[in-house]
């Protein structure tokens, strides 16, 4: 696998500008990034959702009788994806914001004989992709099978099934891009050997509620965390490792060829720097106009850990793409949308922010 490692040395002429997001509130978490700068996330010493946009925090509270709540994703028209607990179970909702409130839409799966076990990603314009599971069946992982979920009359009440490989019994679904007339969906399927070894999958829409399984990618260590589409081209990126403390991410196009499906071992890794620590996430992935992916996320290797990837060129330290004396340091990146801006952590005189970068420069 090609090794993509971080460095002092920017190699990329992409240069931010950064604004402070709700620079007295104490205890936000930011989760998610929309195309048009909005950003949501947690209040974490509330158990409260946020949505913040132009810089202006509003806090959503929890769905009625939750004593939690938790962002999942964001769409392009403001909706939250978010998951709530109680003392005996985890439920899933939209948050739809109506005349200057939110309304809290429960996610049910109304598929009789299957209930819903996770709902993992909503897209730009609100379809929703997760996993249900038969009722009264055997070992829970070989039961499931992913689901997507669309938005009619206002409600997400029907499921709708998504077809697996030949021999596979179960699957969960994963992540969701949406283009208009094209959406992907990513996922896994679980063999029906006792060891039910992964294989990420992908779907597309065959219709207004149909979706045709296309190739699968052959891998038993990661899955597909996220998507990014680009024409034709189909990006993703996940992470992986052994089942203890050595991790690694990936991100690339993926591509097929007659003679069989693409494996994880032809796309880049993303690695941290050599000596300086190991990979800890990856928090976005995105295309630019000129059809550039880049990728963001961390490495452990310093406390200015957020790295932005480029796969065709040497990686930087976002903290290195910021104006000189900036006086930040940027900890983490959360997440990257289609125009280039970064929602990331940073700290300034011991104190950690929410900050928004904008490209001023080399976005293209």
């Amino acid at each position: 696998m090609q090794a993509v490692g971080a460095t002092r040395s920017s190699g990329t002429d992409i240069r931010f500008h950064l604004r402070v997001l709700n620079p007295t509130r104490r205890g936000v978490w930011p989760v998610s990034l929309n195309d048009f700068g909005v950003v949501a996330g947690d209040l974490t010493k509330l158990n409260t959702v946020f949505l913040d946009t132009a810089g202006h925090l509003k806090d959503l509270g929890r769905p009625p009788g939750s004593s939690s709540a938790a962002v999942i994703g964001l769409s392009d028209d403001n909706r939250l994806l978010v998951t709530a607990g109680t003392d005996s179970r985890s439920r899933w909702f939209v948050a739809v914001p109506r005349s200057n409130q939110m309304v809290w839409i429960p996610i049910r799966s109304n598929v009789p004989g299957y209930k819903v076990t996770d709902v993992a990603a909503i897209d730009a314009k609100g379809l929703i992709v997760g996993t249900v599971r038969r009722l009264h069946a055997g070992p829970a992982r070989r039961s499931e099978r992913p689901a997507v979920w669309l938005p009619k009359s206002g409600a997400y009440s029907a499921a709708h099934l998504l077809p697996l490989k030949d021999g596979y019994s179960g699957g969960r679904g994963e992540t969701i891009w949406n283009q208009g007339r094209r959406v992907v969906i990513a996922g896994c399927g679980d063999t029906r050997s006792q060891e039910a070894v992964s294989c990420m999958l992908l779907w597309a829409r065959a219709g207004t509620d149909a979706y045709r399984l296309g190739q699968g990618i052959a891998t038993e260590t990661s899955g597909i965390d996220l998507l990014a589409c680009r024409g034709s081209h189909i990006y993703a990126g996940g992470e992986g490792g052994n089942g203890y403390d050595l991790g690694w991410g990936w991100a690339g196009r993926l591509t097929g060829t007659k003679a069989g499906p693409p494996s994880v071992d032809d796309l880049p890794r993303l690695e941290a720097p050599p000596g300086s620590g190991l990979f800890w996430g990856l928090g976005g992935l995105a295309v630019s106009p000129s059809g550039r992916m880049v990728a963001v996320g961390n490495n452990g290797g310093s406390p200015d850990s957020a790295v932005l990837w480029l796969p065709s060129r040497r990686p930087a330290f976002l903290q290195d793409l910021l104006p000189p004396n900036s006086g930040w340091t940027l900890e983490r990146g959360v997440a990257i949308n289609m125009h280039g801006q970064v929602l990331t952590l940073g700290a300034q005189a011991g104190r950690t922010h929410t900050l928004l970068l904008t490209p001023t420069a080399g976005w293209r």
